[in-house]
């Protein structure tokens, strides 16, 4: 598929760079400071540049009114890393916002993503364990407070969004199929049956 550019052009209409849909316009402002910016193509003559959607002319017009300098950023790995993970995400987020809970030798997995982190968003993996499951039975006619328990004692670790293994693990988290959705009292008894199942298995084997 064919790359998108932005356009950047002067008040004439005259070209002045590209460049591609996701990436940063590095502005200067009259006082000195500078920014980058985010920019995402729309169609030929309409981006969107900061969070806000311009006429690529009306953009030139601004600029240079208020005496705006820009041109293309260089940005370091990891942001372009991010910029790309972050257009992912919002180009599958109907396969990305649920809570998905896998059943695993040990117990169960809970995946999910948090787009409210400081890293600006990034998978969370809760690994509940069986005999964790079974010590939050005693909470089992009270679902909030059953799954309140489980996060509270279970081993858990992030993947960033502006890391290089982010992508790999959000689409093998869209790909595979839970065993169970969201935390619900479906799930909970799922679970629980699971963990008591699993120390009756335990019972029944000879000893060695």
């Amino acid at each position: 598929m064919e790359q998108k550019e932005i356009r950047f052009i002067d008040s004439n209409y005259n070209d002045l760079f590209k460049i591609p849909d996701g990436g940063y316009v590095s502005v200067k402002y009259p006082n000195g400071n500078t920014d980058k910016l985010q920019c995402r193509f729309i169609d030929d003559y309409h981006a969107e540049i900061g969070g806000d959607v311009y006429h690529i002319c009306q953009w030139a017009e601004m600029m240079e009114k208020i005496g705006i300098t820009y041109s293309p950023a260089e940005i370091d790995e990891n942001t372009a890393i991010k910029a790309e993970n972050i257009k992912f995400v919002e180009q599958n987020y109907g396969k990305i916002n649920q809570d998905k809970f896998f059943k695993t030798d040990y117990g169960f997995e809970e995946i999910y993503y948090n787009p409210d982190s400081t890293a600006g968003g990034q998978l969370v993996y809760n690994k509940f364990d069986y005999d964790l499951i079974r010590e939050a039975a005693k909470w089992k006619n009270d679902v909030v407070s059953f799954f309140d328990y489980l996060n509270y004692g279970c081993r858990q670790y992030l993947v960033d969004i502006d890391t290089p293994e982010f992508m790999d693990c959000l689409k093998e988290f869209i790909n595979r199929t839970p065993d169970f959705l969201k935390d619900s009292e479906e799930t909970a008894n799922g679970m629980l049956k699971a963990a008591f199942n699993e120390k009756k298995k335990q019972k029944n084997e000879p000893e060695r």
